[in-house]
């Protein structure tokens, strides 16, 4: 499946996205970070219930995240508020709300347990700098599976073709852990394992509008990666 992220400025524009791209997708990825607009309960929910108005609105899903800063984030929004923002979203019907492995790692220390129900929060790391060793991926992947996680998000950027098999990787193996994971390559050396991700079982990958409106390095317009798919999964059909 794939989940176009939406990255704009404003409600109206988002709503927009959503709309124009409802024919091709119906999972999408609100970007609340990229918002300068009000991330009231009220805006939020006028968003999701004018999404609801469409003719498709009951097979559209949303995943709503409002990124760290030191994670990709475009707007510093209060620890406690991003949470309060997230839980609106779920009581609004998300179907799920990304939050870092760092900020779910912290609330669980210091609250014993999670701000959300685990099964409808996407866990995700990020690493803008590199992709670390075989030991440390590994070793995240059991900590996420310690912690109960039942959906993981692994991302780091890279230049190396056998990074972006590293990452790859994860995805049987947090299986293994009894976990589903989207993992895969940032930077445009490492696009293909955005679709490769698919073919091994994730449960979703990331896409763009269009090639201008990416919220990540090396993020495909999902024209583009739906053709790589199809061109991908006829090959091998061929060889079966």
């Amino acid at each position: 499946m794939f989940c176009l992220s939406v990255g704009e400025k404003s409600w109206s524009d988002t709503l927009e996205v959503v709309q124009k791209n409802a024919h091709l997708t119906h999972l999408f990825e609100i970007r609340l970070d990229y918002l300068e607009d009000d991330l009231s309960p009220d805006s939020i929910s006028s968003f999701i219930l004018s999404c609801r108005a469409e003719r498709d609105a009951p097979s559209l899903k949303f995943i709503f995240t409002c990124r760290l800063p030191e994670e990709g984030g475009k707007r510093h929004v209060p620890e406690e508020e991003r949470l309060r923002i997230l839980k609106h979203c779920l009581g609004m019907g998300a179907y799920l709300v990304d939050l870092e492995w760092k900020a779910l790692k912290g609330y669980i220390k210091r609250h014993g347990n999670p701000p959300f129900p685990l099964d409808k929060t996407l866990v995700s790391f990020h690493d803008f700098e590199g992709t670390p060793n075989d030991r440390a991926l590994k070793g995240l992947m059991r900590s996420l599976s310690q912690a109960s996680v039942k959906l993981a998000k692994v991302v780091c950027f890279s230049e190396k073709p056998e990074d972006g098999l590293r990452l790859l990787s994860l995805i049987p193996y947090g299986r293994s852990l009894g976990m589903e994971v989207v993992a895969f390559g940032m930077g445009d050396k490492l696009s293909w394992t955005r679709i490769v991700s698919l073919i091994l079982g994730a449960p979703f990958t990331y896409v763009s509008a269009t090639k201008d409106s990416g919220t990540a390095p090396g993020q495909l317009d999902i024209l583009s990666a739906k053709s790589l798919y199809e061109g991908l999964t006829s090959c091998i059909r061929s060889t079966e």
